[in-house]
Parts: C-alpha cells; structure tokens; sequence
C-alpha cells in the first residue's frame, strides 16, 4: 500500500510540475459557420516557447452558395463536400509567465485535402459519377493573445495571420454503364464551352480555371468505349491566405 501510496504522489507532484504546460482548444469559427470540427493541441517549452497542432475535419456537407466560392452554384452542379486539415504551429509568447497565455507571434504550416463528389448529371442528360479533390499546401505568420482564466479556461484569439497556398484540383468522372459515350461527349463539352471561368469571382486567376477547363475538355474529347474515365492531371495555382479565428479550451 505504501508503495501506491508514493506512486500516487510522485504523479501529483508531476501533474503539479507541468501544470499548464498543455491546452486542448476547440476552434470556434469552423463549429459556427459550419458543422466542421477543428480541434488543437498547444505543448509550452520553456515559459516562452510553444508548439500547437490543429486538425480540421470537414463533415460532408453540400457544396452550394459560399462553402468554398462566393457564388451560386445551380442545383444541377453542387456536390458533397468533405475533407481534413492539418495545421502545425510555432508560437513565442513575449511575457515571461507559466502556461501558454499573453500576446504571442508564430509561424505555421498547413495542409489540406477537399473532395466534391456528386453522383448525377453535371448538366448533362447522361449520368455519371464525379469528384474533385483540391488541395492546398503552404504556410505563414501570425500573432494573437491567449488568456487562462482562473489557470484552467482558454480563450484564444488568433488577431490576424497572413500566408502562402499551392493549391491544386484534379478532377476525375466515369459514366453510368451502359452510358452513350458519344452523347455524353457531346452534352459535357456543351457544358464545358458554355461555362465562363471569370463567372466565379475568386481570386484564383481566370488563366488558371481556363487551363483545367482546357485539361477537362482534352479529357472529355478522348473518352472511347475502351476509355470511359475522365482522369485529369493536377492544376496548380497560388493564393495569399487571411487567418483570423477564436478557440476555446481547457488548460492542464
């Protein structure tokens, strides 16, 4: 019993010791615009060094107004949305104080993985299975303020943060069996012809969307009986990030 007895005082007096050390946040911007779960993992070294490590998993929802670009996508077009992102972080806290809290400055990498799926027209009258994955790697800088209240309760404000994205999409589609591939040919590169980059309104440039649709058109023209699967390469293009968000947690 004695020796249950210091075991269970040597892990208090190490819970002690590390008191504050740690931080589980939940990222409040993901949970209220959207049903998205971010969850993060700050780790203090020293009483000025931190590291924390976010993910991001993106529930399948569909993809219609401003999920991703601010426009309205007609019924024909939207898609299931879902994905995952993964976000570590260096952040250097300028007060000398215990536990991960004050204004701080960091830098930070980031990788994320979305797919658009949707099984149906595309606006053609033929049927067939699509999806759309984009990624997106790069990083940046950032600074924020952290509060513990009462040493346990995280309120983290992320004040502003500014980066660098390599995004890039690749598209791959096959036909319903059974399909009329050269009428499907014919009613997807209608669509594809009549379809205006520029109508999008991102910020990706319009010569970049003008390359994927050329990709998906050269794609669609080769489609054969013993070639029924739409397969593009991946498109890339770059992009400047804005990062602002709150979180909430718990200290240990």
């Amino acid at each position: 019993m004695k020796n249950y007895l210091l075991l269970a005082c040597l892990i208090m007096a190490s819970l002690s010791i590390n008191a504050q050390d740690n931080a589980i946040k939940l990222g409040l911007g993901s949970a209220i615009v959207s049903s998205d779960i971010n969850l993060k993992y700050e780790r203090m070294f020293g009483n000025n060094h931190a590291v924390q490590l976010s993910f991001l998993y993106d529930t399948p929802e569909q993809f219609g107004s401003t999920v991703i670009f601010p426009i309205d996508v007609p019924e024909e077009f939207r898609t299931t949305l879902s994905g995952f992102a993964i976000t570590p972080e260096y952040r250097y806290y300028f007060k000398d104080e215990e536990g991960p809290r004050g204004f701080y400055a960091g830098v930070y990498a980031r990788y994320r993985s979305r797919d658009l799926k949707k099984v149906g027209s595309y606006g053609s009258e033929i049927d067939f299975d699509a999806k759309i994955n984009i990624r997106n790697f790069g990083g940046g800088i950032g600074c924020g303020v952290q509060w513990l209240i009462k040493d346990a309760f995280v309120i983290d404000w992320y004040i502003f943060g500014i980066g660098y994205n390599v995004y890039g999409a690749k598209v791959v589609a096959e036909p319903a069996a059974g399909a009329d591939i050269e009428a499907l040919k014919v009613d997807v590169l209608r669509e594809i012809d009549a379809f205006d980059p520029s109508d999008l309104g991102t910020d990706i440039a319009t010569e970049d969307l003008e390359a994927l649709k050329g990709v998906i058109r050269d794609e669609v023209v080769n489609l054969s009986e013993d070639n029924v699967k739409v397969n593009t390469p991946r498109i890339s293009t770059g992009l400047i990030e804005l990062r602002a968000g709150l979180s909430i947690g718990y200290a240990f």
